[in-house]
């Protein structure tokens, strides 16, 4: 009896969600709402499949998206001791 191998089963359904995935760039805050909206429609898709797929894709692309519309002016993470250590340090002079 014949078996697909597991390359054959990768590339058979790297064909179904090339066929039945409709995925689009997030280029506009309409992209956006739709994209947070399709992925809470697939929330919990199990991994491996078509479902599960497409919301690692869109939540990457939305994560994309949120990165350059909302980026931050500054990368550097806020050490909240860091003033109070200036501060004791101007102290003791």
């Amino acid at each position: 009896m014949w078996t697909p191998t597991t390359r054959q089963q990768h590339n058979r359904r790297q064909i179904l969600i090339m066929t039945t995935m409709q995925i689009h760039p997030i280029r506009t805050d309409k992209d956006h709402r739709n994209a947070l909206v399709e992925i809470e429609k697939l929330w919990g898709a199990s991994i491996e499949t078509p479902e599960g797929d497409k919301l690692d894709i869109l939540a990457t692309l939305v994560e994309t998206y949120e990165g350059r519309r909302w980026s931050l002016r500054s990368r550097r993470r806020f050490d909240p001791a860091l003033p109070l250590c200036h501060y004791c340090s101007d102290r003791r002079g």
